[in-house]
């Protein structure tokens, strides 16, 4: 699924007080604001499971489909990999099994998902 797809679902009328198709509505209005911002939509178009490649470094950039090259510097430039988010859980809970457990997850995601399924 797409990221356009996964964050345009409707909102649960429990959680929120938002119209139920908000998440839609903002999606559509960002990709008319920027609709010259090559690198939103190209995100947005990006599948979950190729950002957690791309993410926990499985991937690079230009293995996705519809990856252009010419922009290959400026989104590479602002994404964040995963060492990032590992060095910060690390230095906030260094003798709890935390990080542990966030390792196993976020490499075995895919997994979990397909047997769970």
């Amino acid at each position: 699924m797409t990221f356009k797809k996964l964050f345009s679902k409707n909102i649960s009328p429990i959680y929120s007080k938002l119209k139920i198709d908000s998440n839609k509505i903002i999606i559509e209005k960002l990709l008319q604001e920027e609709s010259d911002e090559t690198n939103i939509s190209f995100v947005l178009n990006m599948k979950f499971k190729d950002w957690i490649d791309v993410f926990t470094y499985k991937k690079g950039f230009n293995s996705i489909i519809n990856f252009e090259e010419k922009n290959s510097d400026n989104l590479t430039q602002h994404f964040e990999y995963s060492d990032n988010l590992i060095v910060n859980i690390h230095k906030n809970t260094p003798n709890d099994n935390y990080l542990l457990y966030f390792l196993i997850y976020l490499y075995n995601y895919e997994r979990w998902f397909c047997l769970k399924v």
